[in-house]
């Protein structure tokens, strides 16, 4: 039988702290082992608990910013950042110092599980409330977790469409580009996602251009 995965979560609000805490072991793959009101305690927690994962709030008492860039400089780099629409900046400061991931305080309850078991797997997740004014904020961001994977694995047609996703291009508008059917577009992009390890449009665009597949403005 396959163990859960141990998550700890912070947040100084009780009330979404809670809400959030019944999410999370709702799922029978996971599990909440604490729950941490400020970046002391979240820290003291991390490093007595040992939790696979870690999501916490941004603004909390004693900076949640710097309990991700503590527990990142201390090896531990499961963590998800929550954060408000209104907190873009945060967001990218959160990714830069250490955290793999975001969600919004909105985000329903498969998004939250989907993060999580991404990022116990050391993927990077990439809200789906992203907005093009954050997209393009962390493209500019020092924010990249891709140095070290290969890009020769994409194949010539997964490139070509890798750059029109880039520029905002539906299925529809790329079939009628390549004249292909959108059944093998989408084919493609599910391949293009795969090989990236990604689940949204914002995680490819992401991917193409911290590893060059992409080099003009998004969208």
């Amino acid at each position: 039988m396959n163990k859960k995965i141990k998550v700890i979560i912070a947040d100084d609000h009780v009330f979404y702290r809670d809400g959030l805490c019944s999410t999370i072991n709702a799922d029978m793959g996971m599990q909440v082992i604490a729950e941490a009101r400020d970046a002391t305690q979240l820290l003291k927690m991390v490093r007595s608990l040992e939790p696979d994962v870690v999501v916490t709030d941004l603004r909390m008492p004693g900076d949640g910013i710097k309990a991700i860039q503590q527990l990142s400089e201390e090896g531990f780099l499961r963590i998800i950042a929550i954060s408000s629409f209104e907190n873009d900046d945060l967001i990218i400061e959160a990714l830069e110092a250490g955290a793999l991931g975001y969600v919004m305080k909105n985000a329903n309850r498969g998004e939250i599980e989907e993060a999580i078991k991404l990022v116990f797997d050391f993927i990077p997740y990439y809200s789906q409330s992203t907005s093009p004014g954050l997209l393009k904020d962390i493209l500019k961001s020092n924010f990249n977790p891709y140095k070290e994977q290969e890009t020769g694995i994409f194949t010539e047609d997964e490139r070509r469409i890798t750059t029109f996703i880039c520029e905002g291009k539906t299925t529809e508008e790329i079939a009628r580009i390549l004249f292909l059917s959108t059944r093998k577009i989408d084919r493609i992009r599910r391949s293009i996602s795969k090989k990236m390890n990604v689940k949204t449009i914002s995680g490819v665009v992401i991917y193409a251009v911290k590893k060059g597949l992409y080099s003009g403005p998004p969208y």
